[in-house]
């Protein structure tokens, strides 16, 4: 998972960045000498009066990366979201794909992407008749529901209608399908 993905706003519905709260740094790392200490890593709290490290719900605190047996999936994901729109920024307990801003239901299955330039990816994947190896992680994992034949169109016209309906970013251009297959 990046450190920054697009989220729907609880307040307002608009798409917000959820990020990570902190960062950890090397111990040795010259200017961290201040930092908390954790696992023999320095810890910069990216969002201190939101998310500091001594927040209760930090799930870093407890865990150690030498615990036997441990999941990344054991633990809640963590992060802060802000949001221009309403102005709301606070600590979010992340529900994926749920929270997901940028998904979009095809017969019945659910794709969703990290961001928007992620769903281009993957719209621009789907399209193409030339597919090199996923090796990227998003398309890597992509589920085959979307790559069939069948559902190529619709799952364009669900993308395009979705990235349609949502402001690019500056340097993510979101052209429309290409041509003869009906979207």
């Amino acid at each position: 998972m990046p450190g920054t993905v697009a989220v729907r706003c609880p307040r307002c519905a608009q798409e917000v960045a959820f990020q990570a709260p902190f960062e950890f740094h090397a111990e040795a790392t010259p200017g961290t000498e201040h930092m908390p200490r954790w696992n023999q890593r320095r810890v910069r709290e990216r969002f201190p009066s939101v998310f500091p490290w001594s927040d209760p719900d930090n799930p870093f605190k407890e865990l150690h990366w030498d615990t036997p047996n441990r999941r990344a999936s054991e633990s809640p994901i963590w992060g802060v979201i802000s949001c221009v729109q309403c102005t709301l920024l606070r600590k979010h307990r992340l529900a994926w794909p749920g929270d997901a801003f940028y998904a979009v239901a095809v017969e019945g299955q659910l794709l969703w992407a990290w961001d928007r330039a992620s769903l281009v990816q993957v719209r621009d994947h789907i399209l193409s008749t030339d597919r090199a190896k996923r090796s990227q992680l998003l398309l890597k994992y992509l589920p085959r529901h979307f790559l069939i034949g069948k559902h190529r169109a619709a799952v364009a016209k669900a993308i395009n209608a979705k990235l349609a309906s949502t402001a690019a970013a500056p340097g993510v251009e979101a052209p429309p399908g290409k041509p003869g297959l009906g979207v």
